[in-house]
């Protein structure tokens, strides 16, 4: 048993596992430079089923009406 799975309950692994079963495939891959999309809301969505799936979570750091600025608790010093 690995380390996350060991620190919670059966029930919410299965929960997690669901969750993370319903996710669009393209969201389970690393983001990649260069990656587009329609609405700074579509990018969170997918930066943030990403994250999910590795054990953090993405947020927005700042925004502006021409950009939108992301982080995460795990990648803030390579980002």
């Amino acid at each position: 048993m690995d380390t996350l799975t060991s620190t919670i309950t059966p029930k919410l692994a299965s929960r997690i596992e669901k969750a993370t079963a319903s996710l669009l495939s393209v969201h389970l891959v690393e983001p990649q430079n260069g990656e587009t999309f329609a609405s700074p809301q579509e990018a969170l969505e997918r930066l943030q089923n990403w994250a999910f799936t590795q054990g953090f979570a993405v947020v927005i750091e700042s925004s502006r009406p021409s950009y939108v600025r992301f982080q995460c608790i795990h990648y803030k010093k390579k980002t």
